[in-house]
């Protein structure tokens, strides 16, 4: 059997900072529109429910290959996958900045979403096989605090440059910026080992299908929330009184680092208090963010993006990787319902924005997050009873 990268060498120091590049340089990509979504449409005349598919058609994209994707990674080495799909979706990033019509930014951000299903569905699956066991929960969860990193950063130098150079300028420093670090992840990341990764397929029993479900929930209704809130805080903070301009207003995602706090040290709470417990405090959180965010100081707005980042993103890496742990498929599946979640949160805060404005997008907040919170109630730790794990049959 071949040695696992372990903690203390090299490879795994080089993996380490060669995963932090992949998250950041993907990430930054998929969300480089969002704080400029406004920008965008006033360009083409388009309200925040039609500017919302530059969103939605990339995430959707997303879902819909993150599992066939997942699949040709394991035929031509995880590595590999991760590093053409970066190349392709830096090199539609770049053009994106210099498209002239509206058809052909939805093309290019589809395009776009296509190839960013690629790291996703392979980074954790490479985590999976080539780290230690003892090891993979901690990669695995830097993997995610780096990625939201990587949405961070992305978001904030596409509202700044934005500020300079119009919203061609801030695609196109984003584009650039990505890269950059894609290529040191190619030189960084270490291949994949010849024949890992393609086994048979998976199969659970009942127990843990329907634990599957509730962490597939997890992410697909979390991500409706959060990615819909995020989308429209520009439209809020763009009227009176705050009148924000695009780069202050991507200042917002600077909350993002609550959740990179938060998932990096989820898996100690989960350890301690139980999977449910604190899956459970995550969702109570994300709530107590949402309701903080319905105030008008523009500080307590922040406070409350902050609170709301830090429970969804520690719900995030607990289901996740929960589902990687119930079946060998889970962590594209989970990714499936979260970039769907995503794309349809896009949409319906679009909706709500138009229809009602914040108020309404408070409301459906509260109703999804209700949601999460009975199916919070069946989770259970996987790994015992009902929950344990068989690899070989058909699903």
């Amino acid at each position: 059997m071949t040695e696992r990268i372990s903690p203390g060498t090299v490879e795994y120091r080089k993996a380490l900072l060669a995963l932090f590049c992949i998250g950041l340089s993907a990430f930054a990509l998929i969300y480089t529109v969002q704080p400029i979504l406004r920008l965008i449409g006033e360009e083409f005349g388009k309200d925040a429910g039609q500017t919302a598919l530059l969103m939605s058609t990339s995430t959707g994209a997303i879902a819909l290959a993150v599992i066939p994707l997942g699949q040709v990674s394991a035929r031509i080495g995880r590595s590999r996958m991760i590093i053409i799909s970066l190349a392709i979706s830096v090199i539609a990033g770049i053009i994106i900045a210099f498209a002239q019509s509206w058809t052909l930014l939805l093309v290019l951000r589809t395009v776009q979403g296509i190839a960013l299903a690629g790291p996703p569905a392979a980074a954790l699956a490479w985590v999976a096989e080539e780290i230690a066991p003892f090891a993979i929960n901690r990669v695995g969860g830097l993997y995610i605090a780096g990625t939201t990193v990587g949405g961070m950063v992305g978001r904030l130098l596409a509202g700044f440059a934005s500020d300079l150079w119009g919203w061609r300028g801030g695609v196109l420093s984003v584009g650039v910026s990505s890269a950059i670090f894609a290529g040191l992840a190619h030189l960084l990341l270490p291949a994949s080992t010849p024949g890992i990764g393609q086994g048979g397929r998976g199969s659970t029993r009942r127990g843990a299908r329907a634990q599957l479900v509730r962490c597939y929930a997890f992410g697909g209704l979390g991500m409706l929330t959060f990615a819909g809130l995020f989308n429209i805080i520009g439209y809020r903070t763009a009227l009176p009184p705050y009148s924000l301009s695009a780069g202050l207003g991507s200042m917002f995602f600077i909350t993002y680092l609550a959740g990179t706090a938060s998932s990096s040290f989820a898996g100690r709470v989960s350890a301690r208090l139980g999977l449910r417990t604190a899956i459970a405090a995550a969702i109570v959180t994300m709530a107590v963010g949402v309701g903080i965010t319905m105030l008008r100081p523009l500080p307590i707005i922040w406070l409350g993006l902050a609170v709301l980042c830090a429970g969804f993103f520690a719900m995030h890496a607990l289901a996740s990787s929960t589902a990687s742990r119930l079946h060998p498929q889970g962590s594209a599946r989970y990714l499936l319902s979260y970039y769907l979640g995503s794309s349809a949160g896009s949409i319906i805060y679009g909706l709500a924005w138009d229809g009602g404005g914040w108020f309404a997008a408070g409301i459906t907040s509260f109703i999804v997050i209700a949601g999460l919170a009975v199916f919070a109630l069946g989770i259970r730790e996987p790994g015992s009873g009902a929950e344990a794990v068989t690899v070989g049959d058909n699903d």
